[in-house]
């Protein structure tokens, strides 16, 4: 039930010469809004608070639209469609619906005599018979025996006999052949309706043509000589049974097989277990099944798989070792290079060319390096005759010719006093003969060789 209006002012303030205070308008109002709510306000059910019925009377014609807050049935308009007659567009009209008059029309198509026959039937999209086509049926008027036939006739229930084609009625050849003499190779000569017009045969001796018995022979058994024969293969051995094993530890060693192909023993032992190891002091370890041997590099040299296929004797596992430090050469030397091949080290050319530095007249002078070889060479020249000396920084004696402390006097006497500075170094070739009255100080040194 809904809620109706209720005047809220039961005091009676909205009244000419009162105070009317905004409350009280304000709860007038709300009471007429709760009447008028859409979902909670009065329905006009015609019950108590409700509001009286709307009757069909206070309902402007064409003010109510068909649809979702409508009940019942309503057809405004019924237009007959295609084969259909009768149509209706009033309301509350009471339309009549017929097949419209079509196809082949009303009749009896066909007939019961023999003379006619339904050739075709027409029907549309509708399943409606559209047309009905009749004709006549055929007429046999004799039926005549052919080649090899007999009867016919021309009314009535026609009989067709197949005619005798020849004399060979009866059984040819024989069943149940079990040896002997016996008729075969039978020949049927044939018309052109395929009828056997002949028959031909001969004599032959089974004995000679078929198998007469089954022997068993080496390693079979059974065998014989009339119905259904058996054979078997013999036992060759006691072997049946599974032999070696998915096991590692065990290996089939030696299989024997006889002259047939029958595999006559077998035999089957331990695989290898473990295997020893040594290395190149004589060091041996033992390698146990599913244990791993690592090769560790070191000393410049790598090791590595450099084949991991197949894995067979055509085509092996390869383990590489490659070198791969080398040799550098240092100073004075050329060459070297990587260990991976053979490496020459050479003595690197100085500069000096090949040759025989010194003479009698000529003395070598050389230059060498850190590493004790001579960068440098070259000669300077001497004198023969009377002893003299060469020197320097501070020497005294013959210094006409140059350079270097080299005191030589070769074959002759030294006739010129000379002093050698303690600085210098002197080098004479002997002998040395010194003449009467001449001086020779050495505050350095004297080689005489």
């Amino acid at each position: 039930m809904g809620t109706g209006y209720t005047r809220n002012d039961t005091p009676n303030n909205i009244a000419d010469g009162n105070v009317i205070n905004a409350s009280d308008l304000d709860g007038e109002f709300d009471a007429i809004q709760a009447a008028f709510n859409a979902t909670t306000g009065h329905s006009h059910d015609g019950t108590t608070g409700e509001g009286p019925q709307i009757g069909t009377g206070g309902i402007a014609n064409d003010a109510v639209t068909l649809g979702t807050k409508t009940s019942g049935n309503y057809v405004a308009t019924i237009t007959a469609g295609t084969g259909i007659t009768g149509s209706s567009a009033s309301e509350g009209g009471t339309p009549t619906i017929a097949l419209a008059t079509a196809g082949a029309g009303a009749g009896t198509y066909g007939s019961t005599s023999n003379a006619t026959k339904i050739d075709t039937i027409t029907l549309d999209a509708y399943g409606r018979v559209t047309a009905v086509a009749t004709g006549g049926t055929g007429d046999i008027d004799g039926v005549t025996a052919g080649t090899g036939l007999t009867g016919g006739g021309t009314s009535g229930t026609v009989t067709v006999s197949h005619s005798d084609t020849s004399t060979l009625s009866g059984n040819y050849g024989q069943t149940g052949n079990t040896g002997g003499t016996v008729t075969q190779d039978i020949l049927l000569g044939v018309d052109g309706f395929g009828h056997v017009t002949s028959i031909t045969s001969t004599n032959t001796n089974l004995d000679t043509r078929y198998i007469q018995g089954v022997t068993a022979g080496t390693s079979i058994t059974g065998g014989g000589t009339s119905g259904t024969v058996t054979i078997n293969h013999a036992d060759t051995s006691t072997l049946s049974g599974a032999y070696g094993s998915t096991d590692d530890g065990t290996k089939i060693d030696t299989i024997t097989v006889d002259g047939l192909g029958h595999i006559t023993a077998i035999s089957t032992g331990a695989t290898m277990d473990r295997w020893i190891l040594e290395d190149g002091d004589g060091t041996e370890v033992t390698i146990t099944n599913d244990k791993e041997v690592k090769f560790v590099e070191g000393g410049g040299v790598d090791i590595n798989w450099t084949d991991t296929s197949t894995g067979s004797d055509a085509d092996p596992y390869d383990l590489t070792f490659t070198i791969n430090t080398g040799v550098t050469a240092g100073t004075g030397l050329s060459g070297g290079g990587t260990l991976n091949a053979t490496r020459t080290i050479n003595i690197a050319n100085t500069g000096v060319s090949a040759s025989t530095y010194g003479s009698a007249t000529a003395i070598p002078i050389l230059t060498v390096n850190a590493q004790g070889q001579i960068t440098s060479a070259s000669t300077a020249s001497v004198q023969g005759g009377a002893g003299y000396f060469l020197g320097e920084n501070g020497a005294t004696g013959d210094t006409t010719n140059g350079k270097g402390d080299i005191f030589r006097v070769h074959e002759d006497t030294l006739n010129t006093n000379v002093t050698i500075a303690s600085s210098n170094n002197a080098l004479c070739a002997g002998p040395l003969t010194i003449a009467t009255g001449v001086t020779l100080t050495v505050n350095g040194n004297l080689s005489i060789v």
